[in-house]
């Protein structure tokens, strides 16, 4: 495309190509809704039929006084419709160039007095950027009417405005140093639209730059600005006025918000229309607020949490993001009393209850209103891709083969922790059904009932994040067994030996087995392969001890122990005291803290936000495998799982098994159950050296190793 000059740019950006939008047959679906012609432009008229009309809204929309009403427009006035129990009229009014200011504000003041003429509800006026500005100059207007009595114009009730446009020529010159914040206006075609848009009126006339008139006598307005937009300064010195008869402004910054972002599907939109709400309503609106929240976090939709969004986007049949715990009994398993004890357990988990579903800029939890599935005994491959259509949309299966019992969930749902109590309370469950006593929920099995939030954004704490490059870490590669194979190597150690060796060795079981893991891919990979890329391990933290948290949804992060490559070659000593000095710096709140503001930081990015999800598909799909690449492996300890004193003699110990990737093709997961640790490797590949290495330093150490597999690597072993 040719350069444009600033005329042709504002042209470009804001005249409107395509002024007779049509609107999509799913907007104001269930709404009532009436079209009709005002002195020859489009009028709008909805209002929700099951609700009572309280207050009568005109909403004058946002385009630069150039372009015309938008899909995400109707969206507003519905919300408008519904959370102010109201009737919203929006008029597409004339735009520049073909009309100017002095046409479009005659015409919105003669659509006020006919609404005004119609109704003995209370009026509010609504505007958005350019119709922030023209709803400015229509209050003037509607001030200065010159009929007297009975036929002069009624004030409105409250007016609110979103990032108005104040001042056509943009010259304050605090402006400046806004120019590079907002990605949205460009200020030279702005202040070349404004001047067209003007026509007959200089551009510092009130009926355009409202800021220039008189502020007295307008009752109350709410202001709302994001302070990364050209217009903040402008907002915020009207905001500030004072000494004013008559007019009251409320005005509100929201933090790194752009320009107009209340037409945007984020967060900081929902809040700026609950005050809206509130501001209107009064207490009335705050309880209608509090009832829609109430509604979002127990019913029918939800939004999912800050780590699983990527899930979805990601996943298919050949990386499922399935992982496994099972317990092992010492009884074969009866299906059906398992049965019984799943259906027993799933109230009790409100977010086990959830189904995925597609939205046009993310995917979201909505209840699940379909049977449970029926449990199957195992005969796949662990930690494959779930059917969501199969298993009637649940997020999660139960297993059963001979003694164990095993849940496998879809990590979009919750963490391993999560996962967890669930198992926990269907094996219980089981195990009363089994001895013929009654199901009930015990506090021994679940000590808390999970929420269901997003703790992620509970804790979240805005930092100043220093970028880190992402460096590749060394990759375990080998001649790989088919895709519907997985290897298993498991250890099985005693509890009580290794803890008594690991403190003899000032370390952890979780610093311990990554100092060994560590050992056994330099010694079998790393040195063979003269690798220059660090060894890179994924540790995964449950994050609720360290925020007081009981959500059932992920709350994890991730610690990252690391070998550099050198010259001269490690000791098993010197990798055991770098791993130490890592985990000790690393498992900190405050360290967390900053990885959740990172985390949060990049889903608040507002073109993240409103990117459709078919663009977010494939970009996040090459971040997220670039940023696997970072690591060579994951090590997972679920830690030591308590049981009621009168189930543990049936239980024979807990396993994690957490499913390879393409770039981690290697993962190890941990579980401790009484006296017995079970250490679990799960690889794609068909040579066993890094196990090797792994259980002969056990055994070194004086540890003592009982090793089982699923029957792939017989012949390796």
């Amino acid at each position: 495309m040719a350069k444009l000059d600033i005329k042709q740019k504002a042209e470009y950006i804001h005249c409107d190509e395509n002024h007779d939008f049509v609107r999509p047959k799913f907007m104001l679906k269930g709404m009532e809704t009436e079209e009709y012609s005002f002195h020859g432009f489009k009028v709008v008229s909805v209002h929700n039929p099951n609700l009572p009309i309280d207050y009568q809204v005109l909403y004058l929309h946002g385009g630069a006084y150039a372009k015309g009403i938008k899909l995400h427009h109707y969206h507003l006035i519905e919300t408008f419709a519904n959370g102010l129990r109201g009737q919203v009229t929006m008029v597409d009014y004339p735009l520049a160039p073909k009309h100017a200011a002095k046409e479009t504000i005659d015409l919105c003041f003669e659509l006020y007095k006919k609404i005004a003429g119609a109704t003995d509800k209370p009026l509010v006026l609504i505007g958005d950027s350019a119709g922030g500005g023209l709803a400015l100059a229509l209050l003037m207007m509607i001030r200065d009417d010159k009929n007297e009595g009975h036929n002069r114009l009624p004030m409105p009730y409250k007016t609110i405005l979103y990032s108005p446009w104040l001042d056509l020529d943009l010259a304050n010159p605090e402006i400046d140093d806004y120019e590079d914040k907002d990605y949205i206006l460009s200020r030279q075609a702005l202040i070349e639209i404004g001047r067209i848009y003007a026509g007959e009126l200089t551009t510092q006339n009130p009926l355009v730059s409202p800021i220039y008139g008189d502020l007295n006598q307008l009752g109350d307005i709410y202001v709302f600005y994001g302070s990364h937009e050209l217009f903040y300064p402008d907002c915020k010195r009207f905001s500030e006025l004072e000494n004013l008869k008559g007019t009251k402004i409320t005005g509100q910054a929201f933090d790194e918000m752009p320009h107009d972002w209340v037409v945007m599907p984020i967060e900081e939109s929902n809040e700026a229309i609950k005050k809206t709400i509130i501001f209107v309503r009064g207490k009335a609106g705050d309880s209608l607020t509090k009832a829609k929240n109430r509604g979002r976090h127990h019913g029918t939709w939800r939004r999912l949490d800050n780590t699983a969004h990527i899930f979805p986007l990601i996943s298919n049949s050949n990386h499922s993001n399935v992982f496994r715990v099972s317990m092992m009994l010492k009884n074969n398993i009866d299906p059906v009393y398992l049965q019984e004890a799943l259906e027993q357990a799933l109230p009790w988990f409100p977010h086990f209850q959830s189904r995925i579903r597609k939205g046009a800029f993310w995917y979201y939890f909505e209840k699940n209103q379909h049977p449970i599935f029926e449990v199957e005994e195992e005969a796949f491959r662990p930690c494959s891709f779930i059917d969501l259509h199969k298993n009637h949309h649940y997020l999660f299966k139960v297993f059963y083969y001979q003694k164990r019992i095993t849940l496998e969930v879809f990590h979009v749902l919750t963490d391993g922790t999560g996962a967890l109590d669930f198992l926990k309370a269907i094996t219980a469950n089981y195990l009363r059904l089994v001895n013929g006593e009654s199901v009930k929920l015990d506090g021994e099995v679940i000590e808390t009932l999970g929420d269901i939030e997003d703790s992620y954004k509970r804790n979240y704490k805005k930092r100043k994040v220093v970028k880190q490059k992402n460096i590749l870490a060394h990759e375990i590669k080998g001649k790989k067994l088919e895709m519907y194979r997985m290897g298993l190597i498991q250890g099985f150690i005693n509890v009580k030996e290794i803890l008594a060796f690991v403190k003899s060795q000032e370390h952890t079981i979780t610093s311990y087995l990554a100092t060994v893991y560590l050992w056994a891919i330099y010694r079998s990979e790393h040195l063979e392969t003269c690798s220059h890329k660090p060894i890179r391990i994924a540790v995964p933290v449950n994050l609720r001890p360290f925020f007081e948290s009981t959500t059932s949804m992920n709350f994890y992060s991730y610690i990252s122990i690391h070998l550099e490559a050198k010259d001269e070659e490690y000791t098993f000593e010197e990798i055991g005291e770098l791993v130490k000095a890592q985990f000790k710096s690393q498992i900190k709140k405050e360290a967390f803290i900053k990885k959740i503001s990172e985390d949060v930081r990049k889903s608040k990015n507002v073109f993240v936000r409103i990117a459709p999800r078919f663009v977010k598909y494939g970009i996040v799909k090459i971040i997220y495998h670039r940023s696997m690449k970072a690591y060579t492996t994951t090590l997972s300890n679920l830690g030591k799982v308590n049981m009621p004193e009168k189930y543990q003699d049936q239980i024979e110990h807990l396993e994690l098994l957490l499913n390879p990737s393409k770039s981690n093709i290697i993962k190890l997961g941990v579980a401790g159950y009484r006296d017995l640790l079970v250490v679990s490797f799960t690889s794609q590949l068909i040579d066993t050296g890094v196990q090797k290495v792994f259980f002969r330093k056990l055994a070194k150490d004086g540890l003592g190793v009982r090793i089982e597999s699923n029957g792939v690597y017989y012949e390796n072993l």
